[in-house]
């Protein structure tokens, strides 16, 4: 078995931090992949041939879901189970109040921008979307303002310019319960497998016996219910705990596997295939993904070292403005696709310069957006969270 740098040099030894070097470069990149696949689609929606096929747009959407769920799952497992460790219990408020700081400030901001402001401008309309936008217009304000933006998604379509907005709703449901369930657990391991369990024998169930004429005078409620779980994608945040709770146990067969290079190559090798490929099975296609990448982080946090740091120094940089770069992307590229218009004629839109205008700007925007949105914005309430004493 190859040193292992953790024991928790990886992680910092404060309870209240955890950072893990390259995860928030795995969130620079899968928050940059959200502005590829957005792009193509926003293409599609505004009759624009896509320069991808769809297979690989929602394969590419998949991949990015999962690793952001995952990563969530491990790092908010680690921080819990490090201060159970520490004090004997989990404060939930602190814990409620350092996870809205960093959350809340920014979302509330996108919602009110795409709810009030953005639809009195041209630029920013979306065929369809935006119309549907103002059917139930109080109903879909409210779910989000609850942080419940995915639970729209059962009966309506996507919230124009906050499509990406229903994965936050997904977290913040992870974020209530987790620390509930965790605090009171003995056998952590155990709880997280045993929900997962649950959670997809009861997205089976649902899905497999949706259309089932005993259900006829409720047509689809079977089928919705399914909907709620498939939106609430928690399999996926409690996969990215259990390679926490064995790394925090010191699991020595977990870490004897998770730090073999070769095994590694391999896990990371089929997670390409799969990628390329992509895979349709019995409606759980996204636990795939999330699956390779528990041991994928697994390896990133412990096999830590000097030449990765220097390497990596740029995206974990930018990876600290992930939130802002998948939050602010959407209105960002609507930006982007005016500036378009107004440089190439409607014949010349799907050309190579029209393309790369687009792609060059909406990246441009996104990343000075987010950037300036960190530093200038989000960063005081992280400040607030250490003067609180958080």
């Amino acid at each position: 078995m190859p040193k292992v740098s953790l024991s928790y040099n990886a992680i910092d030894k404060k309870p209240k931090s955890h950072h893990i070097f390259g995860f928030d470069t795995i969130r620079f990149f899968a928050a940059s992949l959200a502005v590829f696949c957005h792009i193509e689609i926003t293409k599609h929606f505004q009759g624009l041939p896509a320069l991808v096929s769809e297979q690989f747009i929602y394969e590419s959407g998949k991949l990015l879901v999962a690793s952001f769920f995952v990563v969530s799952g491990f790092l908010i497992t680690m921080l819990l189970l490090k201060e159970k460790e520490s004090s004997g219990t989990i404060n939930l408020l602190s814990f409620y109040a350092r996870r809205g700081l960093r959350i809340l400030p920014l979302y509330y901001i996108i919602i009110l921008l795409i709810f009030f402001v953005l639809p009195h401008f041209s630029i920013f309309y979306l065929p369809a979307q935006s119309e549907d936008l103002q059917q139930h217009f109080l109903l879909k304000f409210i779910f989000s303002i609850v942080l419940l933006p995915q639970m729209l998604l059962v009966k309506y379509q996507h919230i124009p310019l906050g499509g990406q907005l229903w994965t936050v709703g997904v977290e913040v449901v992870f974020y209530l319960l987790w620390p509930l369930v965790l605090r009171k657990s003995k056998n952590e391991l155990s709880l997280a497998i045993g929900l997962i369990i649950s959670i997809i024998t009861m997205k089976l169930l649902l899905y497999n016996f949706s259309d089932y004429l005993l259900w006829e005078k409720h047509t689809g409620l079977l089928y919705k219910a399914y909907l709620i779980f498939y939106y609430n994608r928690l399999d996926c945040l409690l996969l990215g705990a259990i390679p926490a709770i064995l790394i925090h146990r010191k699991n020595s067969t977990w870490l004897s596997l998770v730090t073999n290079r070769p095994y590694t190559a391999i896990v990371l090798f089929f997670l390409i295939v799969l990628y390329v490929f992509g895979l349709k099975l019995i409606r759980i296609d996204y636990f795939y993904y999330a699956l390779f990448f528990t041991w994928l982080l697994s390896s990133v946090s412990l096999l830590q070292n000097d030449k990765l740091f220097r390497a990596l120094r740029f995206t974990e940089r930018m990876g600290k403005a992930s939130y802002g770069i998948y939050l602010w992307h959407f209105i960002m590229l609507f930006i982007a696709f005016y500036v378009q218009r107004q440089i190439f004629p409607a014949t010349e839109r799907n050309s190579i310069g029209a393309n790369a205008l687009l792609y060059f700007s909406t990246y441009l925007l996104t990343y000075g957006m987010s950037v300036l949105s960190f530093y200038f914005f989000e960063s005081p309430f992280l400040k607030l969270k250490e003067r609180l004493n958080l």
